[in-house]
């Protein structure tokens, strides 16, 4: 049993979250940290999830929710996690707008433009199973109803030479990807009802600028499957030049798509497989033909567009984003898993071609992340 210690808050909004997020700890049985780091999985590491009950500041939505899901699935007396989430989504607002405690300005300012743009809160429920926390979808199995979603999904793949596994893997099942997802997902008590998946590939800038990126539009599966696979089955690995590739620029494709927007409960997950690091953004390789316009000109402004630090220019939605890394720990994933929020990382070796990631992995960190 872990009790931890409140910081020295004024009165307001922030300190008002912060007495609430204690009191569900209470009423969880103060589970330890790392208790409830594996209810929650490898979405928020453990220091992250302490710090957002111990740090003078207001934490990441995306790590309070987390939480909230995971201990109001083992409170007692019994309450509703989807309740619980609308209800410190409400108590986080509040703390962000005010600008309570350190916060970061551009934190508040990134609260007060979701506010304005849209009342509609998207509650966040991560299930977690071989957990020692209670699975709240199984306990509360006959009250709550299976949690439904709109889910946008981009592949981000590096077709150079090393990477035919994971090509052959995507191809290998791109025809049932839907149906297994739908599967996987079902175990978890949630359910999609509108999917869409696109997929952005990429070599490398330097090495052959006219053939360095290949994206395709969403399609809607299982109504568009077939289109999916043979844009999929269109991809073979080669090129590449030296180690670094185009991931970034590729990201950066990937993170200003079309997600659908303005729906109550949707997740917008982009994948990225590479097993090499990144070139730097910026440079003479912005003048080459065919490099794609709008690309950010450094990782900085890259991350302001993911909303890495409650930037105000991201345009990721804070609550549907999810970003899943199977990349080797090389810059900038590494940079990216430790600075970034809403991402997971699968370290893997470099220039092995991804060779120890299958199918039931990736559609099990996709599940797991929605």
């Amino acid at each position: 049993m872990a009790r931890w210690l409140s910081p020295n808050l004024p009165d307001g909004p922030l300190k008002e979250l912060n007495r609430e997020l204690h009191e569900l700890h209470r009423k969880a049985g103060y589970p330890s940290v790392r208790e409830l780091q594996e209810a929650i999985g490898k979405a928020a590491s453990h220091t992250k999830i302490h710090h957002a009950f111990t740090k003078p500041k207001v934490p990441s939505w995306g790590v309070v929710e987390l939480a909230v899901e995971a201990l109001a699935a083992q409170a007692r007396p019994r309450v509703d996690p989807e309740a619980e989430v609308d209800r410190f989504k409400a108590l986080w607002d509040r703390a962000s707008v005010s600008g309570s405690g350190t916060a970061d300005d551009s934190q508040a300012d990134a609260a007060r433009a979701q506010i304005r743009a849209t009342e509609e809160r998207q509650p966040e429920p991560v299930r977690a199973s071989g957990s020692r926390l209670e699975n709240p979808a199984r306990r509360l199995r006959g009250d709550l109803a299976t949690a439904r979603y709109a889910v946008d999904i981009v592949l981000c793949i590096d077709i150079t030479g090393s990477m035919q596994p994971i090509i052959q893997e995507v191809r290998e099942g791109a025809f049932s990807f839907h149906a297994k997802l739908a599967s996987t997902m079902h175990q978890r008590e949630k359910r999609v009802d509108q999917m869409r998946i696109r997929v952005v590939a990429f070599r490398d800038f330097i090495d052959s600028p006219q053939d360095a990126l290949h994206a395709s539009p969403f399609f809607k599966v299982p109504h568009e499957v077939h289109k999916f696979e043979k844009f999929v089955s269109s991809l073979s690995a080669g090129g590449g030049g030296d180690i670094p590739e185009s991931g970034l620029e590729a990201l950066s494709v990937a993170i200003d798509s079309d997600w659908q927007r303005n729906l109550t409960r949707q997740r917008h997950v982009i994948v990225m497989f590479t097993d090499a690091p990144a070139h730097p953004l910026g440079g003479p390789t912005r003048q080459s033909d065919g490099y794609p316009e709008g690309i950010p000109s450094s990782f900085e402004e890259l991350s302001e567009r993911w909303g890495a630090h409650g930037d105000p220019k991201a345009r990721m939605d804070e609550a549907a984003k999810r970003l899943i890394l199977f990349c080797p720990d090389a810059s900038p994933w590494g940079e990216i898993a430790d600075e970034w929020n809403n991402v997971i990382w699968f370290s893997s070796k470099a220039g092995a071609g991804l060779m120890d990631v299958e199918m039931e992995l990736i559609l099990d960190a996709i599940a797991s992340s929605i």
